[in-house]
């Protein structure tokens, strides 16, 4: 097994099967009585899965010589990272004083509930917008 086949069988094996609710309570109750740190837990949870299992899928196309197809999981891979990175500055700002709480827990709705297709209350963030503000601390992932 190679480094990379490695690292995505730890990561896989690291991924939590549920969010017990009953923990978060536990290790502060005050606060975890608003969503928005259980959002960041849920989004962070989700989407470290599809990542793990976007770029471990991407892996496996590329073993098998269909680089088109490991490209574009590729791609999906990088955009979700892009959330995380995203997230984390938004965490960042929160706890510098630069955001208002009650504005991250809006941005943390948007993230976790939005949608493109109107079939829920918050419209989606364009991920092309998302990369552009991950591109101030990353330069150049907006390029790839």
């Amino acid at each position: 097994m190679g480094i990379i086949e490695q690292k995505l069988a730890n990561w896989q094996a690291s991924l939590m099967p549920s969010i017990p609710i009953s923990g978060l309570f536990a290790r502060n109750a005050v606060a975890y009585k608003w969503k928005a740190p259980f959002r960041c837990w849920m989004l962070r949870e989700a989407t470290f899965c599809r990542l793990t299992d976007l770029l471990t899928q991407s892996n496996a196309l590329h073993i098998q010589g269909y680089g088109l197809g490991s490209r574009i999981l590729l791609r999906s891979g990088f955009e979700t990272l892009a959330i995380l990175v995203y997230l984390n500055k938004l965490i960042e700002q929160v706890l510098e004083g630069e955001l208002n709480f009650h504005v991250f827990s809006q941005k943390t709705s948007t993230l976790l509930l939005g949608s493109r297709d109107g079939s829920t209350e918050l419209n989606s963030l364009n991920i092309v917008t998302i990369f552009g503000k991950c591109n101030k601390q990353y330069p150049g992932i907006e390029k790839i």
